[in-house]
């Protein structure tokens, strides 16, 4: 079994409610779910428990909810500052400009308990992916 991420849930997590951001949601969507399940045991993705599935296809859709408002954030007025008279109006930014509402932090958490070990995505013939701020392994 595979993730259920939709547009429309992706909208909804984000706050969008135009159309005006649909090819990117599609794009990000084709883009990150293999990723997002490819950090998925096979156990744990072929589940047939519903309220596991429900949890796992919440992160991905918070994942790439996340993705998307840090897009928005780097577009051209996205994080502009306003300035009247004395009054100035800033964006809200977090600390992290890649995840500036914490909502893929939030998604990978939710996800951690169903995630392979780092081990098994670094490993020899893998996926090539190592992880930062991890030692590598020597042989």
């Amino acid at each position: 079994m595979s993730l259920t991420i939709t547009s429309t849930w992706i909208k909804e997590i984000a706050g969008v409610s135009t159309t005006d951001y649909d090819t990117l949601i599609s794009s990000l969507i084709t883009r990150w779910k293999p990723v997002i399940e490819h950090r998925i045991t096979d156990d744990h993705l072929a589940t047939t428990d519903t309220d596991q599935q429900a949890t796992m296809d919440l992160a991905g859709n918070e994942i790439i909810a996340g993705e998307l408002l840090a897009i928005q954030r780097r577009e051209p007025g996205g994080s502009e500052t306003i300035t009247l008279g004395e009054v100035e109006i800033r964006p809200w930014i977090g600390a992290d400009a890649s995840d500036p509402f914490r909502l893929k932090a939030e998604g990978w958490k939710r996800l951690a308990p169903y995630l392979r070990q780092p081990t098994e995505l670094a490993s020899p013939g893998a996926s090539g992916v190592v992880r930062l701020g991890e030692p590598e392994e020597t042989a």
